[in-house]
């Protein structure tokens, strides 16, 4: 055999090749793709619990402060610059506003 045989004086890929590179790829990104959203998801549902003990935290030191609880919107917390210099965050979930329960001592809701 002259010319050391078929494959070497080929060039380029055929197109079984990168059907094959593509169906691997395709398959791989099957699998990583919906990890990845679950994981921003997760964050998010951290972040908000995060945000809740926060809260929680300011409120005990207002009422250890002036012996009540901080209003139900928070206002009370947000008009004084000692405990959200930023203002009071909101829920990364569903971007909706933090609720206290006065009776309880606790954020409403948010268990995401």
């Amino acid at each position: 055999m002259i010319g050391g045989g078929a494959c070497f004086g080929r060039r380029g890929v055929s197109y079984l090749e990168v059907l094959a590179c593509v169906t691997i790829i395709g398959v791989i990104s099957l699998v990583i793709v919906p990890r990845l959203g679950r994981g921003k998801e997760k964050a998010m549902s951290a972040a908000c619990q995060l945000n809740v003990e926060m809260i929680e935290v300011q409120a005990t030191l207002f009422h250890r402060r002036t012996g009540r609880w901080p209003n139900r919107r928070l206002t009370d917390l947000e008009a004084n610059a000692d405990y959200f210099p930023e203002g009071i965050p909101v829920c990364p979930v569903d971007q909706s506003a933090y609720t206290f329960d006065t009776g309880a001592g606790r954020v409403n809701g948010h268990q995401h």
